[in-house]
């Protein structure tokens, strides 16, 4: 990405990169390292899409202007919105110990709305895994709701099917641990582990969630 920092497929590509192996990464030895690659993620990303010059000037605006500017991607730019979302909350997650980070959470779901208007069977469900997410971490009594976020993962499920294993490893990470379901956070990894993940469209997705379901195994005494 450094080589073509204005090849705006080539952004995306690395920023996919950057999330897929920061994803792999449980240890807590790993924790900064993961931060610095959902960072890289998320500023490929938004390099990528600056390209559309409205959106470029509203970065650093107001968040009225910021959703305005969204108008002006059309079904074309849905992945690399997507990706850019991800990256987006995912680094925010990954720094939620920053008020800062949290704040800039109203802009990586203006994303993902944007997304949802113009591709809304994106990615397997991903849509509804990013919400799942979001639903999840959200503060207790600032909006954390877990019914809303299991209807999400399950509908990310169904949509995803059973060869794709990511959805069910994030189902166990966010969904189980917050909700202290031991028991489903167990059998639910413990199935993925199990499962083939030889399929042609999700091998490297699928080689990905099966190391962190075993990274969140192996630490499961710890996150309970």
């Amino acid at each position: 990405a450094e080589a073509h920092p204005d090849n705006p497929a080539v952004l995306i590509a690395a920023a996919e990169a950057q999330v897929a192996y920061a994803t792999g990464f449980i240890d807590k030895e790993q924790k900064a390292r993961s931060k610095g690659m959902y960072l890289k993620a998320k500023t490929y990303g938004l390099r990528a899409l600056a390209r559309n010059k409205r959106f470029a000037r509203a970065l650093d605006g107001k968040q009225k202007e910021f959703e305005q500017s969204l108008r002006g991607f059309k079904k074309a730019d849905a992945e690399a919105l997507f990706t850019t979302a991800s990256a987006w909350v995912m680094w925010i997650i990954a720094n939620s110990e920053s008020p800062a980070a949290l704040g800039e959470m109203p802009r990586a779901l203006a994303l993902m709305r944007r997304v949802q208007e113009l591709a809304p069977d994106i990615r397997q469900g991903g849509i509804d895994l990013f919400y799942g997410i979001y639903y999840t971490v959200l503060p207790l009594g600032g909006g954390r709701d877990l019914d809303q976020a299991r209807m999400h993962f399950e509908r990310a499920m169904a949509t995803g099917g059973p060869d794709y294993l990511m959805a069910p490893v994030t189902f166990a990470e966010f969904y189980a641990r917050y909700a202290f379901d031991q028991e489903l956070f167990a059998a639910t990894l413990q199935a993925v582990l199990a499962a083939d993940p030889r399929r042609p469209e999700y091998t490297l997705m699928n080689a990905v969630a099966k190391t962190r379901a075993q990274g969140l195994l192996d630490r499961m005494d710890e996150l309970f």
